[in-house]
């Protein structure tokens, strides 16, 4: 048996449909908001154990976020933006 290793990689966590944050090598990469979301999201898919598994997680996210993009007008070709503050 190998001994066991740990590699801290990061921690990254979903906050909502097309919001997230990124924080890596000990906090000295940070990223959060829309950005932060697409890079979890590809971070995601490299990391799984094959090629089919990453190509069908990217494709089901690029998938969800082109259809709450589309549900999120109401034919004016604008974005609803909700302020929550």
């Amino acid at each position: 048996l190998l001994p066991f290793s740990y590699a801290d990689l990061g921690e990254m966590m979903t906050l909502g449909s097309d919001d997230a944050t990124i924080s890596s090598l000990g906090g000295l990469f940070t990223l959060s908001g829309e950005s932060a979301s697409v890079l979890r999201r590809l971070i995601y898919a490299v990391r799984m154990p094959t090629v089919q598994q990453g190509l069908v997680a990217v494709l089901d996210g690029t998938e969800r976020r082109v259809k709450r993009k589309s549900s999120s007008t109401e034919g004016t070709g604008v974005r609803k933006v909700i302020d929550w503050k």
